[in-house]
């Protein structure tokens, strides 16, 4: 397995260099012939107005679906592709489809098994007696090896190749009531035997097998929906059904920034998925992950809404409060295709005015005229950034299996409370569990089971304050703010021996995240890549809904002040002073990263309420202390188009003893 660092960074300006053509094949397999149906059909259209809005022609784009998905026909299709690129090209290859184990037909998998992709035609794994007729109709690792192989030879050292696949590569069973991209037992002869290996967590999707030396190929660069262990998990995409990847991709490209690399791509892609299937770890493989995406040849789209109907100085939008389009936001529409708002102008501007989970109505100021929806694309110029609302659960648990309720009385009283909370609600998917203990009652992260705090539920007080913490972790954890001024680029370093040891980092990164065992310890080392200096936070997001301050943190001897945290443009710094010592709860982590030209602190969202900030809060500041007010539903940048800054997420994984 390839060694990886992981780096976060922004950069200024646009690249719009596009010398060479950009091809794609996406293939998108939902009404099977003999496997369950998946939402594969939601995928292609999507992922093709995503390549569309990069630049491809639509003579370029390779589609297959269903019936025409067979073994022979993607074969056919790897052939064609290949036939039409030229040096220097980019190549997207995108799959969705059901995906399975399939016993190795040349003995040169660890675990005795290939990953496959199940064509349109091929046969259910039911019957061991029938192996061999049945396993032809799977497009093995190696085949696909072999296609992406030539390609990259045809293409050479300029060219790119990036290879998505949403789908399983194994596993076991479903988890929970969404679809699942495979879940079949893998498909083995009755005479296999298990080689005694267990599956490590890395899924080759391919096999290499280098046709021309690696210095004169394509770079490439895998990513995939799950680990090989691992079940894919279809997810939401505004009442629709569709791959997880794929909806991630989407929403990633839409906020593509000049200086992108393919890791730092799957890094905000990574963060994307954690929060709509947190149970899948995605997987990236390749030799090009810090090459710049599309290798700088890619068009920088701002985020924007589409509209789905006019009605005189009325749009209604398709986007609502989770997508950030609270009530009291300012909008601006422009003509639809506008990659950036600042350099063209607008045809009306408008104040959201009512907003709904998934919709949202915009009144403008005035009445131009617009006539077709598609015509046009709203862009937000001065954001209320939202609170997403909060799910609670009401339920019981003594510890000991027997059962315990809370009164009539008390769950009157219980849901009174919650009423009063505009972000709260009991209906829905819960975020929150609220039970009934013998002694204490107690709130639960719904999606991990962990303890997030002991509460009094009856206690109006005490219930709104656990409830106000949990906002704020909530908020935190959701929070995209893109400063493109700024360049920062951030490495986790083992400290081994009392000393940092740089030669160890890679070793800490497996599939492209961060994992660490309890008792490790790491320093922070950052580099400022810009033309600015620029100040930086950290706070660490725990899976039980703890948030703890890494820097600025003026409780450590000597402390660590936010003054003390200005880069310059070009340095580099290691804080050796400060060792980070790993330790439970196990899962997925969250370091939470502020970057602001101005002097900030972040500390005080992590501590008591008596430790107050040094000086006036910037707009950063003042954002993310809003949150913590739940009497309204939004936290609201005043006088401002921006909140002068950047946040972004670097996720890590705390494994426990057991996992290997």
């Amino acid at each position: 397995m390839l060694r990886l660092v992981l780096s976060f960074t922004f950069t200024v300006g646009m690249i719009c260099l596009q010398a060479q053509t950009k091809h794609a094949l996406v293939v998108g397999i939902g009404d099977y012939k003999y496997w369950p149906d998946i939402s594969s059909s939601n995928d292609v259209p999507f992922i093709k107005t995503t390549l569309l809005k990069q630049d491809f022609r639509e003579d370029d784009i390779l589609v297959l679906t269903d019936s025409i998905a067979t073994k022979a026909g993607i074969e056919a299709a790897f052939k064609t592709l290949i036939t039409r690129v030229k040096k220097g090209d980019i190549v997207v290859i995108h799959f969705s489809s059901h995906g399975e184990q399939v016993e190795d037909d040349n003995k040169e998998e660890t675990d005795g098994l290939d990953e496959a992709i199940v064509s349109y035609d091929a046969m259910y794994p039911v019957n061991r007696e029938n192996f061999s007729a049945d396993q032809v109709k799977y497009f093995r690792d190696d085949q696909f090896g072999n296609y992406i192989d030539e390609l990259r030879s045809k293409l050479g050292e300029q060219g790119d190749v990036i290879v998505f696949i949403d789908a399983c590569h194994s596993g076991s069973g479903t988890r929970g009531s969404r679809k699942v991209r495979g879940g079949a037992a893998p498909l083995v002869s009755k005479n296999y035997k298990t080689t005694g290996k267990e599956i490590t967590g890395k899924g080759d999707v391919f096999r290499e097998n280098k046709v021309l030396p690696e210095e004169k190929m394509a770079t490439y660069v895998v990513i995939s929906a799950a680990r090989a262990g691992e079940l894919n998990t279809e997810a939401d995409n505004d009442g629709t059904d569709m791959g997880s990847l794929s909806l991630a991709i989407g929403k990633v490209f839409e906020k593509l920034s000049p200086g992108t690399t393919y890791r730092s791509f799957f890094s905000s892609l990574l963060s994307f998925m954690n929060e709509i299937v947190p149970e899948q770890h995605p997987v990236i493989e390749g030799n090009g992950l810090d090459r710049e995406f599309f290798g700088g040849r890619f068009i920088e789209q701002k985020p924007f809404i589409e509209i789905e109907a006019i009605n005189a100085r009325i749009l209604t939008l398709k986007g609502g409060s989770l997508m950030g389009l609270d009530s009291g936001a300012k909008v601006a529409v422009y003509s639809s295709g506008t990659n950036d708002p600042a350099t063209s102008n607008p045809v009306a501007k408008g104040v959201i005015s009512m907003a709904k989970p998934f919709t949202s109505s915009v009144t403008l100021d005035t009445n131009p005229g617009l006539q077709q929806p598609s015509a046009y694309w709203v862009f937000v110029i001065e954001p209320v950034y939202n609170i997403k609302p909060l799910v609670i659960k009401i339920g019981t648990d003594t510890g000991d299996g027997t059962s315990i309720n809370f009164s009539d009385p008390e769950m009157a009283a219980i849901k009174s409370i919650i009423k009063e909370i505009p972000v709260a609600s009991t209906d829905g998917s819960p975020d929150l569990l609220l039970v009934k203990g013998i002694a204490i009652d107690s709130f639960k992260i719904a999606s991990n089971g962990y303890l997030f705090s002991t509460v009094k539920a009856t206690d109006k007080k005490d219930l709104l304050t656990q409830l106000k913490r949990y906002v704020q972790y909530s908020f935190l954890q959701q929070l995209q703010i893109t400063d493109r001024t700024s360049k920062l680029e951030i490495r986790l370093v083992p400290f081994i021996n009392g000393k940092a040891d740089t030669s160890k980092d890679n070793q800490k990164l497996v599939n492209g995240i961060y994992e660490f065992n309890v008792n490790d310890s790491l320093l922070v080392w950052v580099k400022n890549n810009g033309e600015k200096a620029v100040y930086f936070n950290i706070l660490d997001l725990q899976p039980d809904g703890v948030i703890n301050p890494i820097l600025p943190n003026t409780r450590l001897q000597p402390p660590i002040y936010p003054s003390d945290l200005k880069v310059e443009a070009g340095q580099e710094i290691l804080f050796d002073k400060y060792k980070i010592s790993i330790a439970p709860p196990y899962g997925m982590e969250l370091f939470k990263i502020f970057v602001s030209e101005t002097e900030i602190n972040m500390e005080v969202i992590a501590v008591s309420a008596g430790l107050k900030s040094r000086g006036d809060f910037t707009v950063l500041e003042k954002l993310v202390n809003n949150s913590y007010t739940i009497a309204t539903r939004g936290a609201k940048v005043e006088n401002s188009g921006k909140a002068e800054g950047s946040t972004f997420n670097l996720l890590f994984r705390i494994k426990s003893a057991k996992e290997k």
